[in-house]
């Protein structure tokens, strides 16, 4: 296998660092000036006595560039202008070519690979001397530089990233929220997702060390998989809901009462009884039930809920998301806390609204409890330079043994970056990726009403028995009569939930991907109902003629019912059929499978009209084919935008002083990903692709012949070959191919390249 027992092996082509390199110089991430002041008096060697105090500057002439990629290291060339200037004013100036020798490393905060510059050790300095300098001057000047080098700028800049381009390795957006969150009577409260939970101690404000854990074994007789919300009542027990079921959770015993699990509908009068989104007891004898954009209030003492419930959330939950919560949680600070996604809301029990600036980010107020995007346990595995030219680093997730970086071979070609994954990995992404998803994102509601306009309705209506037999007889009127029953409306209500369990699948080569065991936890009321008119004469004469009968003696009565054809609930775990999925492979969104169709086959053991069965098969079949998550197998590694950071720089010193100011650096820039080779082989996928900054291009052909300088201090424009042009910091040069355009765009022309455009 290419990737020799990595979890996740990544090539890294030495142009792609240049490129770093380069982003990091033209955007002023990295200081091009740094200038400071030695003191003669404080350690310096005695030949440089007489030079008094001296200023200098290194100004870096263009981009570190990667000299060689040696086989733990790589070689890095600073071509460096330095000056001096000593003696009240003397100054010299030398052309410094610095060889500095840096070990690459994976950061364990943003599990990137970087360039630990305060680790690199200054090799060598060359220099080019223009000013005829003595020669034990020259000496003691490099060894000042090298250490000035080493131990007041490599040791003081912060770690050059690699690969800014590479995201870290983390898990994407779906796992944002949680599902249940209780304030137990311990001093600690617990938030559940997925098949974990944290415990958070209330005192120190503070998720207790070793979580998250699994519910099972911890929760004894709670679903293992996840619930989808819970909540403590003042009886001294908890009550976990999910889908249509719920237990009722004894905290002396710590477990589950006998019994249980049971029916919503069965122990709680008046709720949704096919799933709930959030609960919690409130301090006013009251708990509440959140369900998408509604609520019901219910009476503990009286067990049931109020009247004229349920309600909108929108309007009488001041400051709160309309829909959509999450979970809900009565803190013993006079506050409750709502949850959606990534976010939370305080909201004032006493004032009955959410308190001002909320909502907020839950990784801001929660500490340790789980962030929006969830990282992956990563480790180095091994690091080795292939062909002098490619920087390879293998990594394994989770406590996977090490792979072996010996024989990794050069798979890159002419790509930048090539990346290989074994199949056997990915399922554990997978199963990571499911065990910490939010159960209500695998989980939707849906009701609709469907009206049968048939022909045949009424012959449908018919075939109920006891319609013909019971309802439809006592509507007549007694006596000789002629009846006509007309069919108002056929209809048939439907609510549902949905939830997926786990699917397995497998790769298949031609890059494909095989969906299995996809089951679907489905619950329906369903009712179906006519409204049915009957109009009856009756003949008051009876058997008499009405030839002998010259009065109106018929009399015609009309009745009208709503009868319910069908009222009934079905649970059901169906496998789903006919299930087909495509394989996605972008290195900018991860590599997930994707199912695209499906097909929903239940038999509800009744007779149901056949327009109304396909309604409710393909709208069962239409929710839940969004519902099943992506399969993701690997989380995104590019970022498509990059977010550029300076790398600020002040230091004092005994015997230095540097500053690195005045540079700005852009908020973002733009990559452009040319897609490589997919290839799915022996049980492991491999990517490669080829990446370029939208903003530097390989090549320009155009030279502009004006340079201008943007620092909102200077704004002068000047021939490009003015003497001025090198003092401006890459990021503050603007290029214009018309010297008018400059002008226009508000630039003083140079005093001494374009003296007559010069006014101030």
């Amino acid at each position: 296998m290419k990737t020799s027992n990595f979890d996740l092996l990544l090539e890294i082509k030495e142009d792609l660092i240049n490129r770093a390199f380069a982003i990091a110089y033209y955007t002023s991430a990295l200081p091009t000036i740094v200038n400071g002041k030695l003191a003669v008096s404080k350690k310096l060697p005695v030949e440089m006595k007489y030079l008094g105090d001296v200023d200098f500057e290194l100004r870096l002439k263009e981009p570190p560039t990667v000299d060689a990629i040696r086989e733990e290291a790589i070689c890095l060339l600073f071509n460096i202008e330095f000056s001096l200037t000593m003696m009240h004013g003397l100054r010299y100036e030398f052309d410094i070519t610095a060889s500095i020798t840096v070990t690459p490393e994976l950061n364990p905060l943003d599990q990137h690979l970087v360039l630990e510059l305060n680790q690199g050790l200054v090799d060598q300095i060359v220099f080019n001397d223009k000013a005829r300098i003595p020669a034990r001057t020259i000496k003691a000047l490099d060894e000042v530089i090298k250490a000035t080098l080493k131990s007041h700028l490599l040791d003081n800049l912060e770690n050059l990233d690699l690969t800014p381009f590479l995201k870290p390795l983390s898990l994407p957006d779906p796992v944002e929220g949680i599902d249940a969150a209780v304030l137990w009577n311990n001093g600690k409260a617990y938030f559940f997702k997925g098949e974990n939970y944290i415990r958070y101690d209330v005192a120190s404000n503070m998720a207790d060390d070793g979580y998250p854990l699994p519910i099972s074994p911890n929760w004894h007789g709670i679903w293992p998989g996840g619930v989808d919300t819970a909540m403590v009542y003042p009886n001294g027990k908890a009550y976990f809901f999910k889908e249509e079921m719920y237990m009722r959770y004894d905290l002396a015993g710590d477990n589950v009462d006998a019994g249980y699990p049971r029916r919503i509908e069965d122990g709680w009068k008046g709720i949704w009884t096919d799933g709930l989104d959030a609960a919690v007891t409130w301090n006013n004898g009251k708990a509440y039930f959140f369900k998408g954009d509604q609520y019901i209030r219910y009476d503990i003492a009286a067990d049931k809920a109020d009247d004229d419930y349920p309600k909108d959330i929108a309007g009488n939950w001041p400051g709160v998301w309309s829909g959509g919560i999450d979970a809900v949680v009565l803190w013993n600070n006079g506050k409750a806390y709502f949850f959606k996604g990534d976010e939370y809301i305080r909201y004032d029990v006493v004032a009955d609204r959410s308190d001002p600036g909320y909502p907020q980010k839950i990784n801001s107020g929660w500490p340790n409890v789980w962030l929006g995007k969830l990282p992956l346990p990563v480790r180095p595995g091994g690091f080795k330079i292939l062909d002098e030219r490619v920087f390879a680093a293998g990594l394994n997730l989770f406590d996977n043994p090490l792979g072996n970086i010996h024989p990794v071979q050069n798979y890159v070609g002419t790509n930048d970056l090539w990346v290989g994954i074994p199949e056997r990995a990915m399922h554990q992404i997978f199963d990571y990726v499911w065990a910490n998803t939010a159960c209500h994102l695998k989980r939707k509601h849906w009701s609709d009403t469907y009206n049968i306009l048939s022909n045949n309705a009424l012959s449908y209506i018919n075939g109920f028995s006891d319609i013909l037999t019971d309802t439809i007889p006592n509507l007549l009127t007694a006596g000789v009569l002629s009846s006509d029953v007309n069919v108002d409306y056929l209809k048939c209500d439907a609510s549902v939930t949905v939830s997926v369990e786990k699917p397995a699948f497998d790769l298949l080569p031609g890059n494909k991907i095989q969906v299995t065991n996809l089951r679907a936890n489905i619950n329906i009321y369903l009712r179906v109902y006519t409204k049915v008119t009957i109009s009856s004469t009756v003949d008051t004469s009876g058997w008499i003629p009405d030839s002998l009968t010259p009065w109106e003696d018929d009399i015609t009565t009309t009745s009208t019912t709503t009868i319910n054809l069908i009222d009934q609930s079905f649970h059901f775990s169906e496998a789903l059929k006919e299930v087909e999925a495509e394989l996605i492979c972008d290195l900018t969104t991860g590599i997930f499978g994707r199912v695209t169709k499906l097909k929903v086959d239940l038999d509800l053991g009744i007779d149901l009209i056949s327009d109304a069965l396909n309604w409710l098969l393909n709208s069962l079949a239409a929710l839940i084919l969004p519902l099943v998550p992506p399969i993701r197998l690997l989380p995104a590694l590019i970022e498509k935008e990059i977010e550029v950071k300076a790398m600020k720089l002040q230091i004092e010193k005994e015997i230095v002083t540097i500053n690195a100011t005045d540079y700005v650096v852009p908020e973002k820039l733009s990559l452009q990903i040319e897609p490589g080779p997919i290839t799915i082989d022996a049980d492991e996928l491999t990517a490669a692709t080829k990446i370029s900054l939208t903003a530097m291009p390989r090549r320009i052909f155009a030279l502009p012949l004006f340079v201008a300088n943007c620092n909102p201090k200077r704004m002068e424009v000047h021939r490009i070959d003015c003497g001025w042009v090198d003092g401006i910091d890459q990021a503050y040069r603007a290029g214009y191919y018309i010297l008018n355009d400059a002008i226009h765009d508000g630039f003083d022309g140079c005093k001494y390249c374009l003296p007559e455009y010069h006014t101030r």
